[in-house]
C-alpha cells in the first residue's frame, strides 16, 4: 500500500537532477502531469523544510541544503573509507584507467566514488550520477548477475 500524497511528493523531489537542477511550478507540473495547485503546495512544503530553495529573480526551485545533510548521512554509512580511496587510486595508476565504484539501486546504476586516471580521456559523470545499467562495462556487469526476471525488465525499460 503506498501513500499517493508522498508519492506525489517525491516524485517532485526527483524531478530534480544534474540536467536539470532548477525547476519552476509550471515545468514541474507539465514534467509530473500533475494540478498546478497540489505541485505548489508541495514545493511550498520543501521549501519551508528546507528541502528547496527557490531562486527569487528566475522563480525557480533547487535542492535546498537539507538534502545535502541526508546525502552527508548516507555517504557516512556508505563507509567509503580511505582503504577504498586509496585502493581504488592504486589500480588507477597500475591500469592507466579511471576506477569507479558503482552501486546497484533498482535498476539503475548510482556513481559512488571515481578515481580518475592520468590520461586525457575523462570519466564523464560526477559522483552521484545514475545511469541505466545497460549503459557502461561497470553497469553490464552489475547486469549481468542480476537475476533472469531484473535483466528482462532492465532490458524492458
Amino acid at each position: 500500500m503506498e501513500l499517493k500524497t508522498l508519492d506525489n511528493a517525491l516524485n517532485v523531489l526527483e524531478c530534480f537532477t544534474q540536467d536539470t537542477p532548477s525547476l519552476g511550478l509550471r515545468e514541474l507540473s507539465r514534467r509530473l502531469d500533475m494540478n498546478h495547485t497540489v505541485v505548489y503546495r508541495i514545493v511550498s512544503t520543501f521549501e519551508r523544510r528546507g528541502y528547496l530553495i527557490k531562486d527569487s529573480e528566475t522563480n525557480k526551485y533547487r535542492l535546498g541544503l537539507k538534502v545535502l545533510e541526508h546525502a552527508i548521512v548516507l555517504q557516512d554509512q556508505l563507509s567509503l573509507s580511505e582503504i577504498i580511496n586509496t585502493e581504488m587510486q592504486k589500480l588507477s595508476e597500475a591500469t592507466g584507467e579511471s576506477i569507479v565504484l558503482t552501486w546497484l539501486d533498482r535498476t539503475e546504476a548510482v556513481y559512488i566514488a571515481v578515481s580518475e586516471s592520468s590520461q586525457q580521456v575523462r570519466f564523464s559523470q560526477a559522483v552521484g550520477g545514475r545511469s541505466p545499467l545497460y549503459i557502461g562495462a561497470s553497469h553490464k556487469t552489475i547486469l549481468a548477475y542480476l537475476p533472469e526476471s531484473v535483466i528482462e525488465d532492465v532490458i524492458a525499460t
